[in-house]
């Protein structure tokens, strides 16, 4: 089998993707080490393997959104795991991806302490969080559901989406969350479009506010 490398995918003039073609599980997990904690995302499907390093944008977002969560999580009293970019992958599935963000929630004593994710022993997460405003070649989100994680949202920019898993094994949109029941994800959409002018506190804050009158308090 050999191996073919396509040109690089330019996104826009910051942001830009390689994808190679024919690799094997071997070399995927080489470059894995080799990168390390290097900010290169690695996506992997059968034999299709997608370098993209994120541009700022995009970290942007994402830690928006995480932090919406986070702070959340910590104001109703719910029990989370935060794993961010953490590397899942599955050598029976010839599958690995690296989330935006990740949480485990309703199965989050279950991986409680564990300082290595294996999805082999381990449950994957309860819900992914992707930015999708570079275009990722290879779908993330069939690798998510040969996986089995629950729930995905997707924000492109504009557009907060949420997906279940259904026992097809299919994405379908909804539009409350799984991991959090009382919550309707596009509530989060005018704290992640607040005007960067306001910094991040005041925005952390006013959505902190907002959970507190408007969401049940978890005991």
């Amino acid at each position: 089998m050999t191996a073919t490398l396509t040109p690089p995918i330019i996104r826009d003039e910051t942001s830009y993707s390689v994808v190679m073609y024919d690799m094997s599980w071997k070399i995927y997990e080489a470059l894995l080490d080799e990168i390390g904690d290097q900010n290169i995302r690695i996506t992997y499907d059968e034999g299709a393997l997608e370098l993209m390093p994120p541009r700022s944008a995009h970290e942007g977002w994402k830690k928006i959104i995480g932090g919406l969560i986070e702070v959340m999580a910590v104001e109703l009293n719910i029990p989370m795991c935060r794993l961010g970019s953490t590397t899942f992958k599955r050598q029976d599935l010839a599958k690995g991806v690296e989330p935006d963000e990740c949480y485990y929630v309703q199965r989050e004593r279950m991986v409680r302490g564990v300082n290595d994710i294996d999805l082999k022993h381990n449950p994957p997460p309860d819900l992914v969080v992707e930015v999708d405003v570079s275009h990722l070649t290879i779908s993330k989100r069939s690798i998510y559901a040969a996986m089995g994680v629950p729930e995905v949202w997707r924000f492109d920019g504009e557009v907060l989406e949420t997906f279940h898993l259904d026992q097809d094994g299919k994405y379908r949109a909804s539009d409350k969350s799984l991991a959090f029941p009382f919550l309707h994800p596009v509530s989060l959409l005018p704290f992640i479009q607040m005007s960067t002018d306001i910094g991040e506190t005041t925005r952390l804050r006013s959505w902190r506010d907002w959970v507190a009158k408007n969401l049940p308090t978890r005991t």
